[in-house]
């Protein structure tokens, strides 16, 4: 809140607050001008525009003279602070401090600075700014407002915003060994968003770390249910390599039946395990670590060996994307796991024959 003592609000009822006090907005036409002028705040938009956002293809005739009226009447709302709401002569835009005025805007930076909070590891900053963010947040984005057109094409964005939120909060929470609360947090997320498979993998994943295994396995026949009865599709790679994840067990043969006497086993044989520790902050590349690990994880048919190749200029993260994907892959691979530093940035790199 800045000096004047404005704040706007989106995330929730719209809303305008003066020095603290709610500033009642009881037209449903100025509320719509408001929001749509704060989901592009500090941008000039064309009277047309406006005039679609507000009203549609119910506009009336005289549109024009009618959006200049709800204009006069959110400027005398806005009181010492009318001129924020500026008019060109293309147009109409409102003058917002994104940092400190617009909830949407806030919670967008405090998330942005969580994700990269996340990236180097910092995990108690990331569950500060993020918790920060998801405060501001007070129901169902734009929910009094009458614009179809603005719940359609903004409200998506702020509801996948806010879900993006709470699975990474919930993933600094597993971090810092906060596993009852992470595992709330998204049960509530994947109840709220019953669709959303990167939620459940998620859970299912917060509870095979706390040693619920048989929970995270109904957490993938519940949503399995829900995908092909309300979709008709099955759950899709990420999932089902997590279920095979979890139901992969190595357990010796069982005894038949009657027998009794156990066979002395032979000397174990050693299981080579040189990967490099994985890394804690490892974000994105959804698609590709999706892909590499359907690769990894299948069995070839013909009985032949695979390799797989990462392309791509040097530091954007092709060594973390390929330890990461290794790591995750290692159960399926359990006669060890081998790894040759090829020192490929270093002025003599090893030619891969040699090894």
């Amino acid at each position: 809140m800045t000096d004047d003592g404005l704040w706007f609000g989106l995330l929730g009822p719209v809303e305008i607050r003066i020095a603290r006090t709610p500033v009642p907005i009881h037209s449903a036409r100025a509320r719509s001008l408001l929001a749509a002028l704060l989901c592009r705040p500090n941008t000039l938009l064309s009277a047309d525009e406006l005039i679609d956002l507000v009203w549609g293809e119910q506009a009336p005739s005289g549109a024009a003279i009618t959006l200049r009226s709800h204009v006069m009447r959110l400027r005398r709302l806005l009181d010492r602070a009318a001129d924020r709401v500026e008019h060109a002569a293309a147009g109409y835009r409102i003058h917002v401090d994104r940092s400190t005025e617009l909830d949407w805007a806030i919670f967008e930076e405090l998330c942005r600075s969580g994700r990269a909070a996340a990236r180097r590891g910092e995990w108690p900053t990331v569950t500060q700014n993020v918790s920060e963010a998801l405060a501001l947040w007070r129901g169902t984005p734009l929910s009094d407002v009458d614009s179809e057109r603005l719940r359609r094409d903004e409200r998506p964005a702020m509801a996948e915003a806010r879900v993006a939120a709470v699975e990474l909060l919930a993933r600094a929470g597993l971090a810092q060994g906060h596993g009852d609360e992470a595992i709330s947090a998204l049960r509530s997320a994947a109840v709220e968003n019953p669709h959303r498979e990167h939620t459940h993998a998620l859970l299912m994943s917060a509870l095979v770390a706390n040693g619920r295994r048989a929970e995270a396995l109904e957490v993938y026949q519940r949503l399995r249910g829900v995908l092909v009865g309300d979709l008709g599709i099955e759950p899709g790679a990420e999932l089902r390599e997590l279920q095979q994840e979890i139901l992969r067990v190595e357990t010796g043969p069982k005894p038949a039946a009657g027998r009794t006497k156990a066979k002395t086993p032979g000397p174990a044989r050693p299981r080579p395990q040189s990967l490099p520790r994985d890394t804690t902050d490892f974000t994105g590349r959804d698609a590709e670590l999706s892909e590499l690990l359907a690769v990894l994880r299948t069995e070839p048919t013909d009985g032949a060996a695979r390799a797989v190749v990462i392309d791509g200029m040097g530091g954007v993260g092709k060594s973390a994307l390929a330890l990461h994907a290794a790591h995750l892959a290692a159960a399926a691979y359990g006669d060890g796991q081998l790894f040759a530093d090829l020192r490929g940035t270093s002025p003599h790199p090893v030619e891969p024959s040699t090894i």
